[in-house]
């Protein structure tokens, strides 16, 4: 299924992850221009390669690029940009201008299933929950419409 463009796209289902970090962020993209193409993978029927350029809310634009197609594989570095500096997630570590900065040993997959498991023994609703899913689904189907029609594309949220 991860072939096919009509199952949505490997490629989406990568970015998916990233989205929902840039939401939790930065906040909800209002629109989302995307642009790419395929140029090494040849038995997918979809773009290997994927940037995304989303104005958000309050008026600034986030950018995230995605490739299915790298030998650098697993690599998810992360930056922001802002007046006061750059903050960068690398495979690495994390740092504040280009100087590391400690966040210590932990292992998030750990965390999150510990969490996940918590909530369901309380009985409580998950801090992520099916609303962020469907807005990540969401920002995915205006990024696909727009890699079709070449245009940017509003983002429609329901919830």
């Amino acid at each position: 299924w991860r072939l096919l463009r009509r199952c949505g796209s490997g490629i989406f289902e990568q970015v998916v992850h990233d989205v929902d970090a840039m939401r939790w962020l930065l906040g909800e993209p209002e629109t989302v221009y995307a642009a790419g193409s395929r140029m090494v993978l040849r038995d997918v029927d979809y773009e290997d390669a994927v940037t995304y350029l989303m104005r958000m809310r309050g008026g600034f634009t986030a950018t995230l690029v995605a490739a299915i197609c790298s030998k650098k594989s697993g690599s998810r570095d992360f930056g922001i940009v802002g007046s006061e500096g750059t903050l960068m997630r690398r495979s690495s570590g994390l740092y504040l201008n280009d100087e590391p900065v400690g966040c210590g040993d932990w292992n998030p997959f750990e965390r999150e299933d510990a969490y996940f498991v918590e909530c369901v023994r309380r009985g409580e609703r998950p801090e992520v929950n099916e609303v962020d899913g469907y807005r990540a689904q969401a920002i995915g189907e205006a990024a696909l419409l727009s890699l079709a029609l070449g245009r940017e594309v509003r983002v429609e949220y329901k919830y």
